[in-house]
C-alpha cells in the first residue's frame, strides 16, 4: 500500500469496542498472573460471545491491528476519524474509565485500589506496546520482565 493512499475502516457491529479498549482488560489480566480472562466489555448487547480469553496471544493481535491503523492512518467509515496516538490515548482512558466505573460496585477498600493501579498500569503499558508495534518493534510482551512492565508504568506516556 501506499503512503498516500486512503484505508477506509469499515467497523463490524461491537468491533469497535475490541480495538484497542480492551487492551486495558488483557494487561490488566496479564500483571494479575492470568494466561486467560474472562472479558464482557459487551454486557447487555445482543449476541454470543467466549468466556475466556488468551490474553497474551490476543492482545499481540489487537495490538498489531491498532498499530498498522495508526501507521497507516486509518479512517472509520462511521465516523470519519482518522486513527491516529490522540485516538489510541482517548479510546484507551475511555476505557479506562469505563472499567473503574464498573469496578467500584463491585470492589472496595485495598481490592479496589490494587485493581485501579493495575488497570492505570495497563493503559500505559497498552501505550507503550502500540508505539512499539508502529516503529516495527515487535517484541512480545512474555518477554519483559515484571520490573521492565513497572519501569514502563513509570515512564511518560508513550504518546
Amino acid at each position: 500500500m501506499r503512503a498516500t493512499q486512503t484505508v477506509v475502516y469499515t467497523p463490524v457491529e461491537g468491533a469497535a469496542e475490541l480495538f484497542p479498549p480492551q487492551f486495558v482488560e488483557y494487561l490488566e489480566g496479564w500483571l494479575n498472573g492470568r494466561g486467560a480472562k474472562g472479558i464482557d466489555s459487551l454486557v447487555g448487547r445482543p449476541g454470543g460471545r467466549l468466556a475466556l480469553i488468551d490474553v497474551l496471544a490476543t492482545a499481540r493481535i489487537s495490538v498489531a491491528q491498532t498499530a498498522q491503523r495508526v501507521l497507516h492512518r486509518a479512517q472509520a467509515e462511521d465516523s470519519g476519524e482518522r486513527h491516529d496516538f490522540p485516538l489510541m490515548k482517548r479510546l484507551l482512558h475511555e476505557e479506562l474509565a469505563d472499567i473503574l466505573r464498573l469496578l467500584r460496585p463491585a470492589l472496595s477498600g485495598p481490592a479496589y485500589q490494587a485493581a485501579e493501579v493495575r488497570d492505570r498500569k495497563a493503559v500505559k503499558i497498552a501505550m507503550r506496546w502500540i508505539r512499539n508495534y508502529t516503529e516495527l518493534d515487535f517484541r512480545s510482551l512474555g518477554s519483559y520482565t515484571r520490573a521492565q512492565l513497572d519501569g514502563i508504568a513509570s515512564e511518560p506516556d508513550a504518546f
